[in-house]
């Protein structure tokens, strides 16, 4: 979320100024950051798709993870259909 947030703003200030050498540089920051998110995002979904059944539906039934079971589960699917 705060990356996505850091890019719009980085948006505004070179929409504002094409020229912002300072927001160039934000980009190229942040850009690498989301590179590196989404390769470690993708460690955690693989992880998730070969999680045990078992094991996997006694962490879903946790209370730590019970407000948030859809996107791991949608994580695990989606990373599931590579197998």
């Amino acid at each position: 979320m705060y990356l996505s947030q850091a890019n719009s703003f980085i948006t505004c200030l070179l929409a504002q100024n094409p020229k912002d050498q300072d927001a160039t540089r934000l980009r190229g920051k942040v850009a690498q950051k989301e590179s590196l998110f989404e390769k470690q995002l993708s460690i955690v979904k693989k992880i998730l798709a070969n999680t045990n059944e078992d094991v996997w539906e006694s962490l879903l039934e946790t209370e730590e993870l019970q407000e948030y079971k859809f996107i791991p589960n949608e994580w695990r699917v989606n990373a599931g259909q590579g197998r």
